[in-house]
C-alpha cells in the first residue's frame, strides 16, 4: 500500500495507535502496512471458502514480527485471575506439569501465545490448550460485554484519561451551565470495550488549553442516555457541541481535528454568535434547555 493511504485511513489521526506503536521498534507506517496485509489476506481466506479463486502471498517474516509485536502492546481486557478460574482457563483439557503457584501465569502465557498466532493468519499452528484458552477467553469477553462491571470500567478509564475535563450526566448537565459565564466544549463520547473514548489525549490537552477562558465536558452516551436522545448524537462519530454564554449551540463532528483545530473552530463560531446576538433584528435565543444542535 502506498504511503497515502496510510495518511488517509482513520489510524493516521488516532491517537491510541500512535500510543500503541509507541511501544513497539517498528513505525507506525510499518504497522500499518502489516495490518493492512493482514485484513487482505483474512478476506481472501474468506473468500476461498466461497470457491472465490484469490491468490495472496503469505505474510513475510518481518510482517509476522511486527504484527506479533503490535498484538504484544493492543490494549485488551486481558483475563485477570478470577476470569481464568471463572472460565475453566485453568483447567487444561491435555495434562500440564506446571506447579500450582505459576498456573495462573501459565494460562495468561498461553492465552499470550494464541492471540500472537491468530494476529499473523497461524490458526493451524495453535496447540490444544491455546485453542482451549483463546476459546474460554472469547467465551467469557462475550458475557462481559455490556454488564454493568464492564460500564463502570469504561467510564474508570475515561476518567483516568480525562482527569481535566468535567464529567456531565443526564441529572446534573442543566445545573452545570446555570450561572456559568463562559464558553463550555462539551465532548459526547462511546468507549470502546478495553479503550478510552477516541479523542481522550485531546480533550485533555484541550481542557488545559482552554482553561483560562472557557471549559471542556464530557457525557458518556452509553450510560447517559436522556442526554443522547436529547442532543441526537447516537449515530454521529463522536461529536463535540459548543454552548456559548448565551446558551446557544453549534456542533462539529470531524473526528481528526486538532486541539489547534478545535479552538480555532470554537473561536469562530463564539465570534459569529456575537455578531448575531448584537443585531437588533435577532432578539430570539437558542437556549441548550431546548436540546438543539445547530450544524
Amino acid at each position: 500500500m502506498a504511503e497515502s493511504d496510510f495518511r488517509n485511513s482513520k489510524r493516521f489521526h488516532d491517537e491510541r495507535f500512535y500510543a500503541a506503536c509507541a511501544k513497539t521498534p517498528f513505525e507506525p507506517e510499518e504497522i500499518f502496512q502489516a495490518w493492512a496485509r493482514f485484513s487482505t489476506l483474512k478476506a481472501n481466506q474468506v473468500r476461498r471458502q466461497v470457491d472465490l479463486n484469490v491468490e495472496e502471498a503469505p505474510l513475510t517474516a518481518k510482517e509476522r514480527e511486527i504484527l506479533e509485536a503490535y498484538a504484544d502492546v493492543q490494549r485488551i481486557l486481558e483475563p485477570t485471575p478470577r476470569v481464568i478460574e471463572q472460565t475453566g482457563l485453568i483447567d487444561f483439557p491435555v495434562e500440564v506439569r506446571v506447579a500450582s503457584e505459576t498456573r495462573l501465569a501459565f494460562a495468561l502465557e498461553l492465552f499470550r501465545s494464541a492471540r500472537r498466532k491468530v494476529a499473523t493468519l497461524r490458526d493451524a499452528d495453535m496447540t490444544v490448550n491455546e485453542h482451549r484458552a483463546y476459546a474460554a477467553y472469547q467465551a467469557w469477553l462475550q458475557a462481559y460485554l455490556g454488564t454493568e462491571e464492564w460500564t463502570r470500567a469504561c467510564e474508570q478509564l475515561a476518567a483516568e484519561t480525562m482527569p481535566s475535563v468535567l464529567a456531565l450526566t443526564d441529572e446534573t448537565f442543566d445545573e452545570a451551565f446555570r450561572g456559568y459565564p463562559a464558553p463550555t466544549i462539551v465532548y459526547f463520547h462511546n468507549n470502546g470495550h478495553a479503550d478510552a473514548p477516541k479523542r481522550s489525549l485531546r480533550m485533555e490537552a484541550l481542557a488545559r488549553r482552554i482553561e483560562p477562558y472557557g471549559r471542556v465536558a464530557r457525557v458518556n452516551v452509553r450510560l447517559q442516555q436522556g442526554l443522547w436522545s436529547r442532543f441526537k448524537v447516537g449515530f454521529k462519530p463522536e461529536p463535540l457541541l459548543l454552548f456559548s454564554m448565551a446558551g446557544h449551540l453549534k456542533s462539529m463532528f470531524s473526528a481528526d481535528a486538532t486541539v489547534d483545530e478545535i479552538v480555532s473552530w470554537a473561536e469562530s463560531q463564539l465570534a459569529i454568535m456575537r455578531a448575531y446576538l448584537t443585531r437588533p433584528d435577532k432578539t430570539a435565543k437558542l437556549h441548550i434547555l431546548r436540546g438543539a444542535a445547530n450544524g
